[in-house]
């Protein structure tokens, strides 16, 4: 059920974007994927308020993610 995605690219803005853009982005969604199970169970009032701590969180594991890929140590 959860093991599924599908993302949608705008293509003339994916191909002015550099590698190292567009490898972080996709992580960031990956993240995003990782996180929908928890976050499609709040309520819509609920989200409204944690929607800047939801891309916060996102952004961190993606930045880790993206630490520990490029061989850094942490």
């Amino acid at each position: 059920e959860y093991r599924q995605a599908t993302f949608v690219w705008n293509s003339h803005q994916v191909a002015t974007m550099l590698d190292d853009e567009l490898e972080q982005t996709a992580i960031h969604e990956v993240v995003h994927c990782l996180n929908a199970a928890l976050w499609e169970s709040l309520s819509e009032n609920q989200k409204n308020k944690l929607s800047k701590l939801n891309e916060l969180a996102t952004e961190n594991v993606a930045r880790v993610i993206i630490h520990l890929y490029k061989g850094a140590t942490p």
